[in-house]
């Protein structure tokens, strides 16, 4: 039987905080990375702000049901290369939002599979209707890996993410359980 939370070279799991925080406070020296952080101006971030983020999130975890936050390893050797997270889950209506980051410089080209797992987790786990990805125009690989995985583009909010001294369009990717039932899963 297939795992929940693996594919083929990462696999979702929990957190070693005390561990783990200094590794993702030096990612945050990553533009790539610290974009993840968007709203907020980019800048490194300490282990503690780590941890205690990480903290507020799996209260957030224990204390309702509406964010899912899962750390993403690689399968080889069980290494932390980035998060997957479904947050914002409104249960009336089958809804969430998706949010994946790789911060291992070796293992950008995960973050397609990442979103799958992020995709597969929603769908055949928490049995959402749609799921969706806000991402701005600049972060290219986020909107690669939103259209490998077979995500529509939805919404395009002209000029609203600041970067780089210009502005970005805000982009706005979805899809729906049809939809990933009908590719059966396979855009990995």
């Amino acid at each position: 039987m297939e795992s929940l939370f693996e594919s083929e070279h990462l696999k979702m799991g929990g957190f070693e905080l005390e561990n783990e925080a200094v590794l993702e406070a030096a990612w945050s020296y990553d533009l790539c990375y610290a974009r993840w952080y968007r709203g907020f101006p980019l800048r490194p971030v300490t282990a503690f702000e780590v941890k205690k983020r990480h903290e507020e999130l799996l209260k957030a975890m224990r204390e309702g049901n509406k964010v899912y936050h899962f750390s993403l390893r690689k399968r080889e050797d069980n290494s932390l290369v980035g998060f997957v997270r479904i947050n914002d889950v409104f249960w009336l209506h089958r809804l969430g939002a998706l949010e994946a980051a790789i911060g291992d410089p070796d293992s950008h080209g995960l973050l397609q599979e990442a979103y799958w797992l992020g995709l597969r987790y929603a769908f055949d786990e928490l049995n959402l209707h749609r799921v969706g990805v806000e991402t701005p125009g600049y972060d290219t690989r986020s909107v690669q890996a939103c259209e490998a995985v077979g995500m529509s583009l939805e919404v395009r909010q002209r000029r609203m993410a600041f970067f780089a001294n210009r502005y970005w369009d805000l982009l706005q990717y979805g899809m729906l359980r049809s939809e990933w039932n009908q590719s059966e899963g396979k855009h990995v």
